[in-house]
């Protein structure tokens, strides 16, 4: 669900913090956010992030001893450098971008684009690696989405890690609800 402007007014008011960072994590709540943050009191910065792997690369790039601009700089910097991949499972019959898609086929979803449908899970990853990892990568990790099994978590990361090797892989429970899997690339 997307939170309004003032649904995120009052979450920041509701922090009492000092000064508040924003992280959207979704392309479709960044202008919301943005406008919220000229709703409130506090000092408040929105680093635009559109995805959940941007958001956690954000975080980590944060650092309490610098100022609200530096850390937004630093944060936005850090964002921009992941690139996110995405698997779920058509709802319907469709094409997108000349990829013909069946009712139940996993889709994987690089930057917003469609790149694969299929019915076999790992070459549908592998597809999608194909289309994030450049020669800059060095980390790929894997959020396992609810109902994924620990076996399909652990085939997914060997496949990876097969077919790149000098790559660093490394898998968490997401537990998100509509994606069977996030990938960050880094």
């Amino acid at each position: 669900m997307n939170p309004s402007a003032a649904a995120i007014a009052e979450a920041i008011r509701r922090t009492g913090a000092r000064q508040v960072i924003v992280l959207p994590n979704n392309g479709n709540v960044v202008l919301a956010a943005q406008q919220a943050a000229t709703l409130v009191d506090v000092p408040t910065v929105v680093v635009a992030t559109r995805s959940i792997p941007q958001g956690l690369a954000a975080m980590v790039a944060f650092d309490p001893d610098r100022s609200l601009d530096e850390n937004r700089t630093a944060m936005l910097d850090a964002a921009a450098a992941v690139k996110t991949g995405l698997v779920t499972t058509a709802v319907r019959d469709s094409v997108s971008g000349g990829v013909a898609i069946r009712q139940g086929d996993y889709l994987g979803i690089a930057e917003g684009a469609i790149v694969a449908a299929g019915s076999e899970l790992l070459s549908i990853v592998r597809r999608l690696m194909e289309a994030l990892i450049d020669p800059d990568a060095s980390l790929v990790t894997v959020l396992a989405g609810a109902g994924v099994d620990d076996q399909t978590v652990e085939d997914v990361v060997s496949a990876i890690a097969a077919a790149w090797p000098e790559l660093e892989v490394e898998a968490h429970r997401g537990g998100q609800p509509v994606y069977s899997f996030i990938f960050s690339v880094e």
